[in-house]
């Protein structure tokens, strides 16, 4: 292996070294956002020898459970050598990626950029330094998409066999995972390869998998509360909904502006392409981006701005606000008007843009590139359609859609002229927002902690201290939830039920103002989203 190509090659951990150097994640012991509920379960397994799901979750994580309680048995107990293994798998994540750009004969300074712009998206590098399902199932994701694109240039089925292995593992983090093979089916599918021998490669051990698992979870575990509470009846009533209300076409139209603005340095790095009348896909694609600019553009005066899902992106920064009062939050540029006015002009230009670039990718293509845009778009798009019916939609939900329109652009690369200089530029602007909106995420959240512990530690109750979700849920959640099962049937506990009414004394807040509350305390924070040092204040309830 050449130098460069060694350099290209370790880079991502390199990236993530450096980040992690700078931002300590292993001093960082505390939850963040829905992480508490699969640290509960590691910490359960590795210190009571009981490997327990907790109910709170939706997700399978079963995998998630092995793998944070791998580095716990190495490492010692701490939410932080959680985050570590995150890290770890966020830089696996990015050589999984550049392994399918390499298969795909993407040159080298295309794909670095191309990985780099992975690496930075503020959602991805956010997500890194927790301990959420994220960044671990898209490993497996696009893990497995490395291995089938290998079999499909190989022609040998053992690629195949690995790939849907990756598939089954990603299962036991999300159950989305079982959609990982359809992408490649249904190209095999329209190819009219399709044999008995690949069809069991390919959903072989993902099926075998969802039947264990299935068993498993029925005889020998039991059900939880998500299990009879969200699903194919959550999705249900999402449908019985739509009859009133356009909310899938509202998240469809929110994930195309999000996907603009995590790929719009490299879509706006491209000259907008000339396409013939005779495109029959390029006049498709420009229709479709029609109908985005107009239906964008349409839901504006209802919403006041165009329609991003917040959990992640908000205008208080990156990263979930679940203190009271965050309008106190200094924010920084994330509180400009002008940035979200500049970021929605950015990410719908991203967008039309991928749109009128994936019309050209019209005939000659290899049939190795036509195998890879139906495995990375088919199966994004599938697992997109299962977010989309859910209650709740967050904009991280659209991550598993990023690697199949970073795919459009790189093989876009190929058929038109790219500057890579302009890329570098919108790379570099999306790292100096992930980079900031995560050093002050897990800043403000490390002070939040500190000022509870601080509280019990004078003799309170973790019970007795309103300090947001994550502090809620890792101290009271399983406790609260044996007891209500105590009383009632699981299925007929609501889902705010175990918060019930709290014997609350004090409350962290980001407001330095609360008349009629006595100032118990004030944790000191720094944050590069302002140049004075900033305070979360605890109140008297």
């Amino acid at each position: 292996m050449k130098s460069s190509s060694r350099i290209l090659f370790w880079w991502p951990f390199l990236f993530y070294g450096v980040s992690a150097w700078i931002l300590k994640p292993w001093s960082l012991d505390f939850p963040l956002n829905d992480d508490w509920a699969y640290a509960l379960g590691v910490r359960r397994w590795v210190q009571e020898g009981q490997f327990h799901l907790c109910d709170w979750t939706t997700v399978t994580q079963v995998l998630q459970i092995f793998w944070g309680g791998l580095w716990v048995k190495i490492g010692g107990w701490s939410q932080g050598i959680l985050k570590i293994s995150t890290l770890t798998l966020a830089a696996l994540s990015a050589l999984s990626l550049d392994a399918s750009l390499r298969i795909l004969e993407i040159p080298s300074r295309t794909r670095l950029l191309t990985v780099l712009l992975w690496v930075v998206n503020p959602l991805t590098f956010c997500l890194s330094f927790s301990f959420m399902t994220d960044i671990p199932y898209l490993f497996l994701l696009l893990l497995a998409f490395t291995l089938i694109l290998k079999a499909e240039k190989t022609g040998s089925d053992r690629w195949v066999w690995l790939g849907s292995l990756c598939a089954a593992g990603a299962y036991l983090i999300r159950q989305t995972g079982i959609l990982i093979p359809l992408g490649y089916f249904s190209y095999l599918v329209l190819q009219r390869r399709l044999s008995f021998k690949k069809s069991v490669a390919l959903w072989g051990l993902p099926l075998l998998t969802v039947l264990g698992h299935g068993l498993w979870f029925h005889f020998i575990h039991g059900p939880t509360w998500s299990s009879l509470h969200s699903g194919p009846t959550e999705a249900w009533h999402t449908l019985l909904r739509l009859k009133t209300a356009p909310v899938v076409f509202l998240r469809l139209l929110s994930s195309g502006l999000l996907l603009g603005w995590m790929t719009f340095p490299l879509a706006l790095a491209f000259k907008v392409p000339k396409i013939s009348p005779t495109w029959k896909w390029g006049l498709a694609a420009y229709a479709l981006a029609s109908l985005v600019f107009v239906g964008l553009i349409g839901w504006m005066p209802q919403l006041g701005r165009l329609p991003y899902w917040g959990n992640y992106l908000t205008p208080w920064g990156l990263g979930v606000p679940t203190l009271g009062e965050v309008e106190a939050k200094a924010a920084g540029f994330f509180g400009w008007g002008i940035f979200w006015r500049v970021l929605t002009v950015l990410s719908l230009a991203g967008i039309l843009m991928n749109l009128a670039l994936w019309g050209t990718l019209r005939k000659p293509m290899s049939s190795l590139e036509r195998a890879a845009v139906h495995l990375f778009l088919i199966t994004g798009f599938a697992q997109w359609g299962v977010a989309a019916l859910r209650d709740a939609f967050f904009d991280r939900y659209v991550l598993a859609l990023l690697p199949g329109f970073l795919i459009i652009l790189a093989l876009a690369s190929k058929r038109h002229r790219f500057r890579p200089i302009p890329a570098g530029v919108g790379i570099l602007m999306l790292w100096g927002m992930g980079f900031w909106g995560t050093m002050d995420y897990l800043h403000w959240n490390k002070a939040r902690w500190a000022a509870g512990v601080a509280m019990v530690q004078k003799g309170l109750s973790p019970d007795q201290i309103a300090n947001g979700f994550e502090w809620a849920g890792y101290w009271s959640y399983e406790k609260n939830l044996a007891a209500l099962k105590q009383e009632k049937p699981l299925e007929k506990i609501g889902r705010w039920e175990w918060l019930g009414s709290r014997p609350y004394q004090l409350r962290v807040s980001f407001s330095s103002e609360n008349p009629g509350h006595a100032l118990i305390h004030q944790e000191p924070y720094d944050t590069p989203l302002s140049f004075k040092k900033q305070f979360l204040y605890v109140w008297t309830y």
